[in-house]
Formats: structure tokens, C-alpha cells, sequence
């Protein structure tokens, strides 16, 4: 389902700035001055006579013959030549990279033997071998690798066949370790509601200190400095015109800005790599940090960059592939534990959640969390001295899956209608679904749609399906007032619903875009677990709220405002309820298509309350029960819902 599904909010992720260190006196990234000849100026006239067949083994994937697929050498062999595209960043026979200085061969976008000829022409000259060492030191070690007389060609010509900046500026990062970081949900940033991957550089002295300062990150987010606006930047990574950016810097500024600014943990896995595959991702890195790139929420994101960089040193996977056309921040780490790639699993509590553990621990008297913890947590967190919690239920290896698919049925007692509801959701979270591996108290539905049939309608001959609800984006986020972080609540939506015209005495169901916005004030009621930073299993809210609908209702449309309450339980882990009740005031301009209702209004209360429960069944699957009431013009409507959910990537 996930092949022919292709839609997701996205993942929209923070970018930050470049940070650089102070205590290194050489630049991090320093720029290639090694000759006059810059590598942008490489071209080759593609005379190089290397054997025909090794071209084409090193720079494609497979040959047709008589309408058949056939591999190329054993698989061995076909990795390698897999490799050279994956350096070149090709995906279905064109590169992703924008700037014309990454390729060789001004035919080098769309033609990888064209650029791999190019490339080795360029080898062959003293004249262009030294920049294109220094510019692409990765796609030469490899070459080197594959083609052993390349670099004694090359070191007869130079001397040498490493660019010595290049190898001058992996010494000083001296990388020995690298480890996937992902941070968790930010609950009011929609850039990052979805969380957010990098990765960490370690390296003997950072690990044998544990002192963040001494390490690294690669961060691959939105390029937001050519955009006025971070609202612009945002809407053009949806559309996936966005600009992607590489980052490098020191990891303890990074790490602060979640920890700390952000107030979202932190779960850190050390990748198995070899040192001879952390080097090449390193060279790699070089290559592609100051390109232009495209960047899109959905699947050119900062996910899709880890997943991509590990490619680059793992010919026997395709762990972009392996993701299908949307890729989510969770779904890395749960990609590479499947794999096998991920080891030594590690919580790093925010100071929020430690704030939260010393509340939680106040009725215990177990002091887990000292209010020293909390006043020298920069500190702490630097040098990996935090308190020993129990791990926050946020772990994304154990999230259940990013889209969701259900079949429902509803039953309308005003109506006397019997529906069947077929509905596939983006993403990503509601209150009642299982909130383990994911930030507690997530409201956010992104891309939903579900198809309705009456159940009357199934043996005629003249019916179909039809849309019941769309949902682009509904969300609410949640501060609450006695929280550690106490902020106003917030929400909003853009989606088409069903609802009853209650300006009319008839209770006709119509379809209406919906455009509204939240405002007010949530609770927690309860103690988290002790010795944890969990939440309470209860949160209240209480919202005034704003929207207008239009569609096929009097007059076209209607505006209202109202107030908006309700409560959200976890019974069990398993089990989680939720009471809801609105109560919106409409306004309408008549326009008389009542006929002959003597009792048409154009002002009205149509409260609604209701009372839903979702159960787990299994890992991936769960069943939703609900009943809702709403007074309509002199008419009560009772709605029963039953709904099986199943959670997919």
C-alpha cells in the first residue's frame, strides 16, 4: 500500500546555522586554493581509451538484451558500478544535485557514463588531476579502488594521489565514530512536528571524555537564507522546490538547541561501520556540503540524507529504497535496527523532561532529579552527566508505523443511514492512538482522506463512492498551564467534513471546506511515573474557537465561534479514551432555499459531544469505538462509529 500511497505532510524540519568552533584555528569546511586550476573548470573532451567494458560496468546499473533484464558480472560487480551512481546522487537515470560544478561532464546530470570517462580524463592530466583530487575525494578513492593503475598513474604525475587539504581536514576531525541522532517531536513547530535526524562525529578524545564539545554534526535541513520568510521556505520544501543545506559544526551547540531551546529528548544509536566506511562518508561529506539541492518534506529531507549517506558505503542495500516514496525522521532508526546497523541505544533527557521527573518524584520522595540537575544542565548534558532516568515511552524504534489506514462504520439515527468508511491518513498522531515511541499528547493529522458508501446504495446500480472527509492539516498543541513549560494551547484546521445545515428543520448531510483556529488554556491531572520524566496520563483542555465553512449550505456559507473542551485518559497502555464536547455559534445570510420553512434561522448553537475509546490490538493494529451527539435545528443526531485501524509505512 505504501507504493501507491505518495502523500504526507510532511516532515518539515528546522533548519539551523552553521556553527563553527572557536578553540580550532583552521576552518572546519576550508575552502580548495590548492592550484589556479579551480575543479569547477574540469571539463574533459572524453578521450580517455580505458576498456569499454569496464566503463560500463563501473558506470551503470544493468543492460537490456532481447527485452530481458541482465545483470552485469555477479553482484559483487554490480555493487560497485551501483556505488558510482550513488556518489553521483542519480535516482531514476538524473542526479539530484542543482550545481553544474559537481559534474565533470557537461553531460554529467543525466549521463553517468558521460561523467564517469570525464572524470577519469581529468586524472590523466597534471594540469586537472590535483583539483579534482581536492574536489571529489571520494569519487576518486573509489575509482582508485576499482581501477588500481589510477593511482600510480596519478602519483607519477603529482607525486601523490590524495589532496592533502582534504586529508589535513579529516585529521583534525579524526572521526572514529558516528552515531544517528534523532530528536523528538517539537510540539509547537510545525517545521519539526515530525521530529528530526542528524548525524554525530565522534572521536577518540570526545569518546573517552564524553565531553560533547570535542564532537561533530552533519545536519542536512531547509536553507532558509534565501527565503524572506521562514513561512516561504517552508511552503516551498511542501511543494519540493525547497533549498536544502549541509551543515557542519560543533555538536554541544547543536545538542543544545534541542535539549535546552526546544525542549525535545534525544535518542542516540552508534552506527557499525568500519573506519575505511566513516572515512568515505566523511569524503563524501566534502563533496556535497556546498552544492545546491532540492529539498522536499516528503522525501528529500534530512531522513533521507542519513539513509543516502549510509548508501554511499553499503552496495548490498538500498536503505533509501527500502523507505518507499515518503520518509520520516522515525523511520530511519527503525530502518537501520532492522538492517542490523544500529548499536548501544542511548536516552538524553531534555531539561524539560528532568524538570517533569523532579515533579513526578516530589510525592515519592525519591529525589532522583536534585534541583542542582536542573540549574547546571548545560553542563551536565556537555559532559554526559545527566541523571539516570527511566527512559521516556518516546523511543522511535518502538513507534507505531507513520500512515494509517481504517475501515469504519457509522451509523446516523436522525438519518437512519448505515455508512461503510474506507480512509488512509499521512500522518501522524491523534490523542487516541498509541503514543509510544512519539511525544505525549500529539494532536496532528496531516493529508487524510476517507470514502464513504451507504449501505442502501451497495446493490444500486447507479452508486458510488464518494468523499466523507479530507483532511490537509488539523492540529492542536498542547502547553499545559501546570506543565514545566506552561505556554497557551494552540490549533487550528484546513479540511473538508460533513456537516448538518442547522438553519434548516431537514437534517440532509452536506459536504463543506472548513477553515478554523484554537485558542486557550490545557491541564495535566495526575503524576507521571517516578524516577521518569513522563507525563500524567490525563490531560484536560478548555479552547475558544474561530471558523468559517463554505459549501452547499444557506446562502453558501457560515462563520461561528464557540468554546471547544474535553478530556484525554490512558486507561492502559493499551486503552485510551477521550470526552469531547463543542459548542460553536453559527451565523448565517438567509437566503430562503428553505421553501416553505416557516422556521429558517440564520443564527444558531449546534453543540456536540462525544465520547471515543481506541484499544491496541496488536503493534500495528487497533479498533476505535465512539458515540456522538449533536442537537441540530429541533432535531437530536446520534452518531455510533466502529473502526478498525491498521499503521503503515
Amino acid at each position: 500500500m505504501r507504493k501507491i500511497f505518495s502523500a504526507l505532510t510532511f516532515l518539515a524540519i528546522t533548519a539551523l546555522p552553521h556553527v563553527s568552533l572557536a578553540n580550532i584555528n583552521k576552518p572546519l569546511l576550508p575552502m580548495i586554493t590548492a592550484t589556479n586550476n579551480p575543479a569547477t573548470n574540469i571539463k574533459s573532451t572524453l578521450s580517455f581509451s580505458e576498456n569499454e567494458a569496464l566503463i560500463e560496468r563501473l558506470s551503470t546499473h544493468t543492460i537490456w538484451q532481447n527485452a530481458k533484464l541482465i545483470i552485469l558480472d555477479n553482484p559483487t560487480r554490480l555493487s560497485t558500478h551501483t556505488i558510482w551512481q550513488r556518489l553521483l546522487l542519480y535516482k531514476n537515470g538524473k542526479s539530484g544535485v542543482l550545481s553544474d560544478s559537481f559534474f565533470v561532464s557537461p553531460q554529467g546530470k543525466t549521463d553517468a557514463k558521460a561523467e564517469l570517462l570525464a572524470n577519469l580524463q581529468a586524472l590523466q592530466s597534471a594540469k586537472t588531476a590535483e583539483d579534482y583530487l581536492c574536489r571529489f575525494p571520494a569519487r576518486s578513492a573509489w575509482l582508485m579502488a576499482e581501477v588500481p593503475s589510477l593511482a600510480e598513474n596519478v602519483d607519477a604525475l603529482l607525486g601523490f594521489h590524495e589532496c592533502q587539504q582534504v586529508n589535513d581536514w579529516l585529521s583534525k576531525i579524526n572521526a572514529t565514530q558516528l552515531s544517528l541522532i534523532y530528536a523528538e517531536e517539537h510540539v509547537n513547530r510545525m517545521a519539526s512536528a515530525f521530529g528530526h535526524t542528524l548525524i554525530r562525529v565522534d572521536n577518540p578524545q570526545s569518546l573517552a571524555t564524553h565531553d560533547t564539545d570535542l564532537a561533530y554534526f552533519i545536519n542536512f535541513a531547509t536553507d532558509n537564507s534565501q527565503h524572506s520568510s521562514p513561512l516561504s521556505s517552508a511552503f516551498d520544501a511542501v511543494r519540493g522546490h525547497g533549498k536544502g543545506a549541509m551543515t557542519f559544526g560543533n555538536y554541544t551547540d547543536k545538542q543544545a538547541n534541542y535539549l535546552i531551546k526546544d525542549e525535545r529528548d534525544i535518542w542516540q544509536y552508534t552506527l557499525k561501520l568500519s573506519n575505511a566506511d566513516i572515512r568515505q562518508m566523511m569524503r563524501h561529506f566534502w563533496e556535497v556540503k556546498d552544492v545546491a539541492r532540492h529539498y522536499n518534506f516528503l522525501s528529500n529531507n534530512c531522513a533521507s540524507e542519513i539513509l543516502r549517506l549510509l548508501d554511499i558505503v553499503s552496495p548490498q542495500d538500498n536503505f533509501v529504497n527500502d523507505t518507499g516514496k515518503i520518509i520520516s525522521p522515525a523511520e530511519v532508526s527503525r530502518i537501520l535496527a532492522k538492517k542490523g546497523v544500529l548499536a548501544n541505544e542511548q536516552f538524553i533527557p531534555s531539561r524539560h523532561t528532568l524538570e517533569q521527573a523532579k515533579h513526578n518524584d516530589n510525592t515519592n520522595n525519591r529525589n532522583v532529579v536534585q534541583q542542582s540537575d536542573i540549574d547546571n544542565y548545560a553542563k551536565n548534558a556537555q559532559f554526559t552527566k545527566l541523571p539516570n532516568l527511566i527512559p521516556n515511552d518516546n523511543n522511535p524504534l518502538n513507534a507505531t508505523r507513520l500512515h494509517r489506514a481504517n475501515l469504519s462504520v457509522l451509523h446516523s439515527d436522525a438519518r437512519d443511514k448505515l455508512k461503510f468508511l474506507l480512509g488512509v491518513r499521512g500522518g501522524y498522531q491523534d490523542l487516541l492512538d498509541n503514543p509510544t515511541g512519539k511525544r505525549d499528547f500529539l494532536n496532528l493529522t496531516t493529508l487524510s482522506v476517507q470514502l464513504s458508501h451507504d449501505a442502501d446504495k451497495t446493490f444500486n446500480r447507479g452508486s458510488q463512492l464518494q468523499i466523507h472527509d479530507a483532511t490537509l492539516l488539523d492540529i492542536t498543541m498542547f502547553n499545559p498551564e501546570n506543565g514545566t513549560t506552561p505556554k497557551a494551547t494552540l490549533g487550528g484546521h484546513l479540511k473538508i467534513t460533513p456537516i448538518v445545515d442547522g438553519s434548516y428543520q431537514q437534517t440532509n448531510e452536506h459536504r463543506v471546506l472548513s477553515v478554523g483556529g484554537e485558542y486557550g488554556s490545557s491541564w495535566l491531572i495526575g503524576k507521571g511515573k517516578a524516577g521518569s520524566g513522563e507525563l500524567p496520563n490525563t490531560l484536560c483542555y478548555g479552547l475558544a474557537m474561530g471558523q468559517g465553512q463554505i459549501g452547499r449550505i444557506n446562502n453558501g456559507f457560515r462563520i461561528g465561534v464557540g468554546v471547544h473542551t474535553g478530556c484525554v485518559h490512558h486507561l492502559t497502555p493499551k486503552l485510551r479514551v477521550l470526552a469531547d464536547a463543542q459548542l460553536p455559534y453559527w451565523f448565517h445570510e438567509l437566503d430562503g432555499s428553505g421553501g416553505n420553512d416557516d422556521n429558517e434561522r440564520n443564527h444558531y448553537f449546534q453543540p456536540i459531544v462525544s465520547l471515543t475509546g481506541q484499544y491496541d490490538i496488536g503493534k500495528q493494529t487497533a479498533v476505535r469505538a465512539g458515540v456522538s451527539h449533536q442537537r441540530n435545528h429541533e432535531q437530536n443526531d446520534i452518531n455510533y462509529l466502529l473502526s478498525y485501524h491498521w499503521f503503515f509505512d
